[in-house]
């Protein structure tokens, strides 16, 4: 199938009004879109890209990969992104980009009334995000170091890039190389370089 129904569903998302969405655009490479989103709560607007996992045979594999231009330590939007993604399943760009944004303003909220009620408690019990988000589950990460930790670990030697445009094509290849082998990638995210935990890796 060609692009034209990804395409179209783009079109028909755009026409939509999704709280806390604005600026749902295509992106630089084929099968790629972003969008901003905005809570209150933090404190700029986050621009979230989505990646399809196979443009040419949408919505059978409606999959996306998507990741953060978010640096917020607070919220860990990236983090957040990652078990949305590796929960979640979508019939088009609308429903995803309805149900990121939905859950990343209940996560939002969630935690925000859990940091008011109480100060004692781990960081990981404010994420418990309920909802449609519920029982998400952790997904690995990899350090600098080849070594492996799920998304609930903290390790301060953890490189993780936000990526540029010739990262990006990079990774819209490697994609397509891997689906013509039969392997079907999982959703991850990316935040911003912190430049204390290493050299860029680009």
């Amino acid at each position: 199938m060609s692009p034209n129904l990804f395409n179209k569903d783009l079109s028909r998302a755009q026409s939509k009004q999704i709280h806390g969405v604005s600026d749902l655009v295509r992106g630089d490479e084929h099968g790629a879109i972003k969008f901003t989103y905005s809570h209150d709560s933090v404190p700029k607007p986050v621009v979230i890209h989505m990646i399809a996992r196979d443009c040419m045979t949408y919505p059978q594999n409606s999959g996306f990969v998507i990741f953060s231009e978010s640096d917020d330590t607070d919220y860990d939007i990236p983090r957040f992104l990652d078990s949305v993604c590796q929960k979640q399943k979508w019939s088009d760009i609308e429903g995803a980009v309805r149900v990121i944004a939905t859950a990343l303003t209940s996560a939002i909220e969630k935690r925000d009334q859990g940091t008011s009620d109480s100060s004692s408690g781990s960081d990981d019990s404010l994420w418990d995000y309920g909802s449609d988000s519920e029982d998400l589950e952790p997904i690995e990460t990899t350090r600098a170091d080849g070594d492996h930790q799920n998304s609930h670990g903290h390790d301060d030697h953890a490189v993780v890039h936000s990526p540029s445009a010739s990262t990006l094509a990079t990774l819209s290849n490697s994609l397509k190389k891997a689906q013509s082998v039969g392997i079907a990638p999982t959703c991850f995210a990316f935040q911003a370089t912190d430049t204390r935990a290493g050299p860029d890796l680009e």
